[in-house]
C-alpha cells in the first residue's frame, strides 16, 4: 500500500523531494534565464536529480541492491516518506517499481509506462527512478519498457 498521496499515488512533499522553483540546486522548477537549444535540453532533463552517493548496478538490480541504493539516497533527494514509501511492503515497492509496476497496482501493463512518462516529466524519484541511480532517463524508460513487453508475452 502506498499511503496517502495525490491523485497521481505519488507521496512526499515535492518542494523537499524535487527542489523549490528559483532553489540553486538546479532541479525541477527553476526557470531559466537563457533560452538553451534542444541538446542541452536533453542532457538537463538526463541529469542527476541529487547528489546520489550510490552507484546503480550495470545490470537490472538486485531487491537487495535496490533496498540498500534507497538508504543512500540524501535526505535532500527522498523525504522521509518518500524513502518509507520505497521500502514498505513485504516485497519493498522499490523492487516492485523497478520490475515495472510503477503505478504499485500489482499488474505490469501500459498505465505503469503512462505513470513513468508522468514521473519523468514530473522528475519524480520515486516512481521514476527505476535503478534508483539518482536520474530519471533512458536506462528507467527501456526497465519499465522490457517490464511491459514481457506482461504482455
Amino acid at each position: 500500500p502506498r499511503g496517502a498521496g495525490d491523485a497521481k499515488g505519488r507521496t512526499g512533499d515535492a518542494s523537499t523531494a524535487r527542489g523549490a522553483p528559483g532553489d540553486a540546486s538546479g532541479r525541477a522548477g527553476d526557470t531559466p534565464s537563457e533560452k538553451t537549444d534542444g541538446a542541452d535540453a536533453v542532457a538537463d532533463s538526463d541529469a542527476p536529480l541529487c547528489e546520489h552517493t550510490g552507484d546503480a548496478p550495470r545490470t537490472a538490480p538486485t531487491c537487495a541492491e535496490l533496498v540498500a541504493l534507497v538508504c543512500t539516497y540524501p535526505a535532500d533527494c527522498l523525504t522521509d516518506r518518500d524513502r518509507d514509501t520505497l521500502l514498505s511492503g513485504e516485497t519493498p515497492a522499490a523492487c516492485r517499481i523497478a520490475e515495472g509496476d510503477v503505478n504499485l497496482d500489482g499488474r505490469v501493463d501500459d498505465r505503469d509506462l503512462e505513470a513513468f512518462l508522468i514521473a519523468w516529466a514530473d522528475r519524480d524519484l520515486v516512481h521514476g527512478d527505476l535503478n534508483r541511480d539518482g536520474a530519471i532517463d533512458e536506462a528507467d524508460l527501456q526497465l519499465v519498457t522490457h517490464a511491459c513487453r514481457l506482461s504482455d508475452e
